[in-house]
C-alpha cells in the first residue's frame, strides 16, 4: 500500500520501502518462495508513447505498473525537466540541455514534462524513481520533493557518488540508489560478459555503496546474480536491475530475489513473471 499522509513520517517511509507484491516465484534455499520484483516502468513503458511523456506514464498507471522511473536533466532556466538526453537537435540545431530554457525545449518536444508537472500528475499515483541524468541540482530535486511531499515516494538514482552523498545529506529520509553497469561509467567501466568484472563489482560494490551514502542499488541486469543480490540485502539495500525486455530473462533474474525489474515493456515482464508464478504454484 502507498504512505498515508495522515501516518508519521517514519510509518510512510517503511510503508514505500517494503512496497512488494505478495506473489512468490521460485524457492529459495530453505523452501520459501522469493518475493515477485517490482514491475518499473522504464520512462513510462509504453510502447507508441513518447518516453518520459504524461501520455506513457498514464497508461503504465492504467495498466497497474509498480513503479514508474524517469529521467531529470536541470534546464539551462534552473527548471527541472524530465529528458534523458543532454543534447536536442531540431531545425538544423544543438540544443544543450543546460543552455536552454524549458520553454526552448518544450518548443522543440512539445510532450515535454517539468517535474513539478510530473508530482502534480502522478506522484502520489505510484512510487517512482527519479533518476538524475548529471548532478550539481540535488538541492532543487530535494526542495521540489520536500513541496509536494512526496519524499517516502521517491528513489532517486545515481551514477555520481558525491551526487548521492548530497542527497543524503539534504534529506536522509531519501531512498538513494547508486547506478553501475553503464558502459564508460566513471569509476567503473564494465563490460557486463565479463566474469572478472563481474568479480570485481562482486567484491567492490558494497564498499561503493557506502562510500556513496546509499541505501539501493541500480544494477544493469547482466551483472547480477543470487550472490550479490543476497550481500547486498544483507547490508540493507535494495537491488533493482535495468534494463529488461525478454521475458525469460525477467523470471530468470526474478529467482535472484531481485527487488525491482526495470522494463520498456512492463506488461510483458509481468506476463513472464504470472506465468512463472502459475507453474510454480
Amino acid at each position: 500500500m502507498l504512505p498515508d499522509p495522515g501516518r508519521s513520517e517514519n510509518d510512510a517511509a517503511a510503508a514505500t520501502r517494503h512496497l512488494l507484491p505478495s506473489h512468490r516465484i521460485g524457492r529459495g534455499a530453505g523452501g520459501e518462495g522469493l518475493r515477485r520484483p517490482l514491475i518499473i516502468a522504464h520512462r513510462g513503458g509504453t510502447p507508441g508513447e513518447i518516453e518520459n511523456s504524461a501520455a506513457a506514464f498514464a497508461h503504465a498507471v492504467d495498466a497497474g505498473v509498480d513503479m514508474l522511473e524517469f529521467d531529470v536533466r536541470q534546464a539551462g532556466d534552473g527548471t527541472l525537466v524530465l529528458l534523458h538526453n543532454p543534447v536536442l537537435h531540431a531545425g538544423g540545431r544543438r540544443w544543450v540541455v543546460a543552455d536552454s530554457s524549458a520553454d526552448e525545449l518544450r518548443a522543440i518536444v512539445p510532450t515535454l514534462m517539468m517535474l513539478d508537472e510530473y508530482l502534480e500528475a502522478f506522484g502520489h499515483r505510484l512510487p517512482f524513481n527519479l533518476d538524475l541524468k548529471t548532478h550539481g541540482f540535488e538541492a532543487d530535486v530535494v526542495a521540489t520533493l520536500e513541496r509536494h511531499g512526496l519524499v517516502d515516494y521517491a528513489v532517486i538514482s545515481s551514477g555520481h557518488t558525491l551526487s548521492l552523498r548530497r542527497l543524503a545529506r539534504l534529506n536522509g529520509r531519501i531512498e538513494r540508489g547508486l547506478s553501475r553497469g553503464h558502459a564508460g561509467s566513471s569509476s567503473l567501466a564494465i563490460d557486463p560478459l565479463s566474469f572478472v568484472n563481474r568479480t570485481y563489482l562482486q567484491f567492490t560494490l558494497p564498499w561503493m555503496i557506502r562510500l556513496a551514502n546509499a541505501n539501493a542499488a541500480m544494477l544493469q541486469y547482466r551483472l547480477v546474480d543470487e550472490a550479490l543480490v543476497e550481500r547486498l540485502q544483507a547490508a540493507g539495500c535494495r537491488v533493482f536491475a535495468w534494463t529488461i525486455d525478454d521475458g525469460n530473462e525477467a523470471a530468470a533474474l526474478a529467482a535472484t530475489g531481485v527487488d525491482g525489474i526495470t522494463s520498456n515493456h512492463p506488461l510483458r515482464i509481468r506476463w513472464a513473471l504470472e506465468q512463472e508464478i502459475a507453474r510454480g504454484s
